[in-house]
């Protein structure tokens, strides 16, 4: 009977140790800007412009429709000192992939791993669809 109340104890203990050794423990990264727009003739169309903290394992996803072709631009701008973060650029099906961690195609222009920071620029149009464009920590 003495035993019981040792092994509520224990299970207890175990559970609240259970958040303190993820590898989600990195440093956040902050990014001053994220915007991606429709490069056109007569002036630009923002489709996402953020300034946002991502702790450790965190990402922000930006979900956006073209009606027709178009050039896509990409200005990702990581404050100095923040760890690099990864600026991928897909279509939805795809993220659903990258979401359940399956196999994805990306858009390599638009994309960049393990980034600083840049400018970003389709290599010419982006077929009309749905995509979703991925800032992670």
């Amino acid at each position: 009977m003495r035993k019981i109340p040792y092994a509520v104890v224990l299970v207890l203990f175990a559970a609240s140790l259970s958040g303190c050794s993820g590898t989600d423990d990195g440093p956040s990264a902050y990014i001053d800007e994220v915007h991606i727009y429709v490069d056109g003739s007569f002036g630009d169309e923002t489709l996402c412009q953020e300034a946002l903290v991502l702790s450790s394992g965190e990402y922000y996803a930006c979900s956006f429709t073209l009606t027709a072709d178009a050039w896509l631009g990409i200005e990702l701008d990581v404050a100095s000192g923040s760890p690099s973060v990864d600026l991928i650029t897909m279509s939805d099906l795809n993220f659903q992939n990258w979401e359940d961690g399956e196999e994805y195609y990306y858009l390599p222009d638009i994309s960049d791993f393990a980034t600083s920071g840049g400018s970003y620029s389709s290599n010419g149009n982006v077929e009309a669809g749905d995509y979703v464009m991925v800032v992670a920590n």
